[in-house]
């Protein structure tokens, strides 16, 4: 029987990180893996998405599908134009014409 040369995944304590250069490091890893999953929940459900991040050093990250401020308006209860969802709606069609497009490429 042969034996692992790697420790495969291993499972982490999750506890605050107390170097300021690896903990910055893990931040940024950490935020596009969760804005990566955000982004491939839109994509297969069709879901409005919004995801806001503040660093270690306060910076704000948003990611948001259509977009982030239409989102968080309709969260919060707020009327959104016409003219704003107009515009989602021709991005969502011209997003999905180009997704179409690139599918017939690849096959």
């Amino acid at each position: 029987m042969s034996t692992k040369k790697t420790k495969g995944k291993q499972k982490i304590e999750i506890k605050e990180i107390e170097n300021d250069v690896t903990k910055l490091t893990t931040f940024s890893k950490r935020r596009s893996g969760i804005t990566k999953k955000a982004s491939d929940l839109a994509t297969l459900t069709g879901a409005h998405v919004a995801v806001g991040i503040y660093s270690p050093g306060g910076k704000l990250y948003t990611f948001g599908s259509p977009s982030f401020e239409l989102v968080t308006n309709r969260f919060l209860g707020m009327e959104t134009s016409d003219l704003c969802d107009n515009t989602v709606l021709t991005l969502g069609a011209h997003r999905q014409s180009r997704i179409d497009d690139l599918n017939q490429q690849v096959n």
